[in-house]
């Protein structure tokens, strides 16, 4: 994303960090705490999640190439999720068993995550065209699956029948198949976008910039005579 790469760019190691503590106070810990809860949509969710992956990869630590250690701090987190669903339903009932998974910004959610991340970049795998094909998709499959009730409610609901599949014998079939479906067909149409419309686009500004810059500077300078606005 252009814009959040150069704020990124902009900032030093220190600023990136209180960004990422005034994101993770914000939207992570009031975000988990009962009884504050906080008002966010998946969209600017997804830039704090931008800014903490870009952190990692812009100041590489040597504790990140362990990956032993990520990969029991994965572990461990996930049997710790599968605990707290158990012990808050014995304590307050099965309408609140996930809070702490229940959405990306919990916090056991988030550890699990950012673990599970640590843990494959940390892996040595070969450079896959396939791998960066479908990553770069990531953020637009999100955009284009998620971005609002309306297409929630068309997609899980009205045509996937999620609520009448929960207790089918075929749940867990219809669960996965739903996802990696939904996954490979959001993928497609990013990638479709990419190739036929991202870099059509920027080929030709990057080819034209200067005359487009010159043809907007003379407009504007017309305008400003026309009407006696003064540029100081």
């Amino acid at each position: 994303i252009p814009f959040l790469n150069i704020l990124i760019k902009n900032l030093t190691e220190k600023q990136h960090i209180y960004l990422l503590m005034l994101c993770s106070i914000t939207y992570i810990f009031i975000g988990t705490v009962p009884g504050f809860g906080v008002s966010m949509n998946y969209v600017s969710w997804f830039i704090v999640l931008y800014f903490i992956s870009s952190y990692i990869s812009l100041y590489p630590k040597k504790i990140y190439d362990n990956t032993k250690l990520w990969g029991v701090a994965t572990l461990l987190l996930i049997i710790i999720s599968s605990l707290s669903i158990i012990i808050i339903t014995a304590l307050y009932g099965a309408q609140r068993s996930f809070y702490f998974i229940s959405d990306s910004n919990k916090i056991l959610a988030v550890a699990t995550a950012l673990s599970a991340f640590i843990f494959f970049k940390s892996l040595k795998i070969r450079y896959s065209v396939l791998i960066n094909t479908v990553a770069a998709s990531t953020f637009g499959v999100l955009l284009i699956h998620a971005n609002s009730n309306s297409m929630r409610q068309w997609l899980w609901k009205d045509t996937l029948k999620n609520v009448q599949m929960y207790s089918s014998p075929w749940m867990v079939i219809h669960a996965l198949v739903s996802v990696v479906g939904i996954y490979i067909i959001c993928t497609v149409i990013d990638w479709c976008r990419i190739r036929f419309i991202e870099k059509p686009f920027f080929d030709f500004w990057n080819k034209n910039v200067s005359s487009i810059n010159l043809w907007y500077k003379n407009k504007e300078e017309k305008v400003c005579r026309i009407f006696k606005i003064k540029e100081d």
